[in-house]
């Protein structure tokens, strides 16, 4: 886990969602500063005041606006803020767009608060913590392409984590789905990086949906 503290802002105008959220973050220390906005302009007006969250929790839906209006003005005045959608609307071509633009989450409601802070921390260390119920729609939009000579560079076993990794799976998770033990599969998670010249998770997940290398097998 992360123990290193992180800025948080909720961006949600769902009373219920921000009072269970607000009495959890404001008081966990490894929240060093937390915030709160009803509206994506309020946001947009302290952001332009060069201030640089951690991690900002959005909402999609709002009076008059739209949260995903807020997403380009994050990546450029914060860049290395991680963006967590939360929200109710289960569209699979709103989830699939978002995903698009690199949302760095999407977590549907309702959800349970521990559920938000293992988003926050998985997001912090380059995983991408999506909905299981979304992950299947952003798959199934991407294109078929040839096979990446880069994939013959791994044996069948290191293949097979590919897709794992591309859905921003943990070292535990690939375990339990792959049937191995969580060194075996760390083992493989370090021969891979080394192969593909990768040096960390999100570096490793960002090249193997550049090169479609989960989408691909060699001949």
């Amino acid at each position: 886990m992360n123990q290193t503290p992180f800025s948080l802002w909720l961006i949600d105008d769902e009373a219920k969602t921000c009072a269970a959220l607000q009495r959890s973050l404001q008081h966990d220390a490894r929240v060093s500063e937390y915030r709160w906005f009803s509206s994506v302009q309020s946001a947009r007006v302290f952001l332009e005041q060069r201030a640089t969250p951690g991690i900002v929790l959005l909402d999609l839906h709002f009076p008059g606006e739209w949260g995903p209006d807020l997403i380009p003005n994050i990546r450029r005045c914060s860049p290395c803020t991680k963006i967590i959608i939360l929200t109710v609307d289960r569209s699979p071509m709103i989830a699939v767009d978002l995903a698009y633009q690199r949302v760095d989450g999407f977590l549907l409601k309702p959800f349970r608060v521990t559920e938000v802070f293992a988003a926050c921390e998985r997001a912090l260390q380059g995983y991408m913590p999506y909905d299981p119920e979304i992950i299947p729609h952003i798959l199934a939009s991407l294109p078929t392409y040839a096979p990446s000579p880069l994939i013959n560079e791994l044996t069948p076993m290191e293949q097979t984590l590919l897709p794992l990794i591309a859905k921003g799976w943990d070292a535990k998770q690939m375990s339990q789905q792959a049937g191995l033990s969580e060194h075996t599969v760390r083992t493989h998670l370090k021969h891979i990086n080394q192969k593909l010249g990768t040096h960390s998770h999100s570096e490793l997940i960002a090249k193997i949906h550049r090169e479609h290398l989960h989408l691909t097998r060699p001949k």
